[in-house]
């Protein structure tokens, strides 16, 4: 991998971490109307930010937080070991530019990656 393409991964990880805060953020804000209120009479009293249910919010924001921590190893490894950088944590074989876009925190190529 070039300098040039780290420096275009390196942006897109921090393009992903961001979009991945600010959906941690809006799931962390409180959603209480201004009165007070939380939704129409008869609704749970907790409610959904992002998805249909609280659980959906419980689910996203699962999922958010452990893209956050597979970024957050990217960077480091892209920072600290580049030439280890988009190379499979298995065989050591490059992930191919293709799944490191689609996937950009991701340790393994398509042969070893985890369902």
């Amino acid at each position: 991998m070039t300098t040039a393409q780290r420096r275009k991964f390196e942006r897109h990880l921090l393009t992903e971490r961001a979009r991945h805060e600010r959906t941690l953020a809006r799931l962390s804000a409180d959603t209480r109307f201004p009165a007070g209120d939380r939704g129409r009479p008869g609704d749970d009293i907790l409610i959904s930010t992002l998805g249909v249910s609280v659980s959906d919010d419980e689910a996203i924001a699962a999922h958010a937080t452990r893209d956050l921590e597979e970024i957050d190893r990217a960077l480091t490894t892209l920072r600290t070991e580049p030439d280890r950088f988009g190379k499979c944590a298995v065989c050591s074989r490059p992930i191919s530019l293709e799944r490191l876009a689609i996937v950009p925190g991701t340790q393994y190529c398509q042969a070893h990656a985890r369902d």
